[in-house]
């Protein structure tokens, strides 16, 4: 991948792994990489699914939900 980056094919990357640590770290880490190399990077949104029960989320995913929320 770093070689159609380089040769300027792409232009921007949406990450979409896990929302475990290791799953972070390695978003992290691959952001890191392709900002340095003047590409937009993304995630997809995280926190509680439409329909979940807040009493089951995690103290990350809630946090992450009051970080991403949507005006109504």
């Amino acid at each position: 991948m770093l070689s159609r980056v380089e040769n300027g094919e792409i232009k921007e990357a949406i990450l979409a792994l896990s929302s475990t640590l290791e799953g972070d770290t390695t978003e992290f880490y691959i952001a890191k990489k392709l900002r340095a190399l003047g590409i937009k990077v993304s995630t997809l949104s995280k926190g509680i699914a439409v329909g979940g029960e807040l009493e089951y989320a995690d103290e990350m995913t809630l946090a992450r939900s009051i970080r991403n929320r949507v005006n109504l």
